[in-house]
């Protein structure tokens, strides 16, 4: 795929942050993150499950979801799934 004259728009008004975009159809939120962000985020997870060519990042879901699941079900945590509604 190319990146379209309004995604590059996108991308340069994010400046260094990545760009998050949403399918409209399904409402599901992805984000763009430049390949040399990527390839820092794959070397930081490599000591944890292996090196990165043994892995996908999606691997690391379940590693996330059990570190963060405390967290998640804290009272008042689901205020935060409203959050992009909501935000400026």
């Amino acid at each position: 795929m190319n990146i379209t004259p309004e995604i590059r728009q996108a991308i340069q008004q994010s400046g260094d942050e990545p760009l998050r975009l949403e399918d409209p159809l399904s409402r599901e939120t992805y984000v763009l993150l430049k390949a040399s962000a990527f390839a820092r985020i794959e070397r930081l997870l490599a000591p944890l499950v292996g090196k990165p060519d043994d892995w996908r990042l999606a691997d690391a879901y379940p590693a996330a979801d059990e570190v963060f699941r405390e967290g998640w079900e804290a009272p008042g945590m689901a205020d935060y799934d409203e959050y992009e509604k909501h935000r400026p």
